[in-house]
């Protein structure tokens, strides 16, 4: 087993490879999207040994019950000691 980088073409006309040592990516997504990122790039390079940083930024707008506030969100982003903020109008 070779010890080189994995190594994509980075344009299709340029006849080498070249080894990717950082990848950087930002999208807004949709909520429903995010375990397809997981499954389809954080697990993948994880598989290749890169050390992956996710961050993650939430914004939701709507009519959001006490309960689900204070017993599914807050409780789960205490339980990952997530620093957070909730404004409420």
């Amino acid at each position: 087993m070779s010890n080189t980088p994995y190594q994509i073409p980075l344009e299709p006309w340029l006849p080498e490879c070249y080894p990717i040592t950082r990848l950087k990516w930002s999208h807004e997504l949709v909520a429903r999207t995010l375990t397809d990122i997981i499954r389809g790039v954080v697990k993948p390079l994880k598989d290749e040994g890169a050390d992956v940083k996710v961050e993650v930024h939430v914004e939701a707008e709507g009519r959001i019950s006490d309960q689900t506030l204070k017993m599914k969100v807050r409780e789960t982003l205490q339980q990952l000691g997530a620093k957070y903020e909730v404004k409420e109008d």
